[in-house]
């Protein structure tokens, strides 16, 4: 599975591990043609950010909404272990620190498969939710220009999925790969778990409960 058919089979967008901060009601640019963007110029990064500056809510409330948002539990993702195959440029590019650190200091096959596991999510509340709605109506119905100008194009983001990654290396080519990457992992200092080892495939652990992987948006016209 590769990064497009993950976006058709669990309409999720995976994200890279440099977003780590993420939180629901992340503010994410819709382009009309291509892949949303996290960063836009002008965009408001939260969509709180951008009541408190149509005049509908105060700092203090956006605060309180931002924290109920950081706030949500963690909850059984519903999906199950998603495995997909990489190019090792598409897996480098999703920043996942410990990959690119791995790769730098050995020359990893061209093609690894990545995994992830022990899913949960963090998923935006009815209550939360209804909130967002409220003041989108109230937003259309008081200051339409703003509306059509700074909000119309917005997705926001309503779930986050966090779970252990795992790297799969087939070392059929090189039978010492499996040593160079136990060696590598303990001299750049990375947590390394030996998941499984079948034949000649491999299959480490990385923690990273903690950083989300993958996404789902939804437009704010229309949300309901």
């Amino acid at each position: 599975m590769d990064a497009k058919v993950f976006k058709r089979t669990y309409d999720a967008d995976l994200i890279p591990a440099s977003y780590e901060s993420l939180i629901l009601g992340k503010c994410v640019w819709d382009p009309l043609i291509g892949k949303p963007h996290l960063i836009h110029p002008g965009m408001y990064d939260l969509v709180y950010e951008g009541f408190v500056d149509a005049d509908l809510i105060d700092d203090a409330t956006a605060d309180a909404m931002i924290e109920e948002a950081k706030g949500l539990k963690l909850e059984e993702a519903g999906l199950a272990h998603i495995t997909m195959e990489l190019e090792l440029d598409t897996a480098l590019e999703m920043q996942y620190p410990k990959i690119v650190e791995l790769n730098a200091k050995l020359s990893l096959e061209k093609k690894v498969e990545i995994s992830f596991g022990d899913l949960q999510a963090r998923v935006l509340n009815s209550g939360l939710r209804r909130k967002i709605a409220n003041l989108i109506e109230e937003l259309k119905q008081r200051h339409w220009k703003k509306w059509d100008s700074d909000f119309r194009r917005l997705y926001i983001i309503t779930k986050l999925y966090y779970g252990s990654v795992y790297l799969g290396i087939d070392t059929t080519a090189d039978a010492s790969l499996e040593a160079k990457v136990t060696a590598a992992a303990a001299e750049a200092g990375i947590p390394l778990t030996l998941s499984a080892k079948v034949g000649r495939k491999v299959t480490y652990k990385f923690e990273n409960s903690k950083v989300p992987f993958a996404m789902n948006l939804e437009k704010l016209k229309p949300f309901v």
